[in-house]
């Protein structure tokens, strides 16, 4: 879930960057929240990203399980 969130806020900053400081879109303005960097990524959105990850991890498995024929998902816990 860590490596989830990283990757999720690296591309969010970049994507942020380049849409919305260099080509002026403005699609999204976390400037007025704590804890941000240019306005493009919140902390806050990032801790929000690590629980997020977690069903996107399960339906990751699952479709890949139904739509690709690989192996069926295990979980253990420890």
């Amino acid at each position: 879930m860590l490596f989830a969130t990283i990757i999720i806020t690296v591309l969010e900053f970049m994507f942020g960057v380049i849409l919305n400081i260099f080509l002026g879109l403005n699609i999204w303005d976390y400037g007025n929240l704590k804890f941000n960097i240019l306005g493009q990524i919140s902390l806050g959105y990032s801790a929000l990203w690590f629980f997020l990850s977690l069903p996107a991890i399960f339906l990751d498995d699952w479709l890949r399980w139904k739509l690709f024929e690989e192996e069926k998902p295990r979980y253990k816990l420890f």
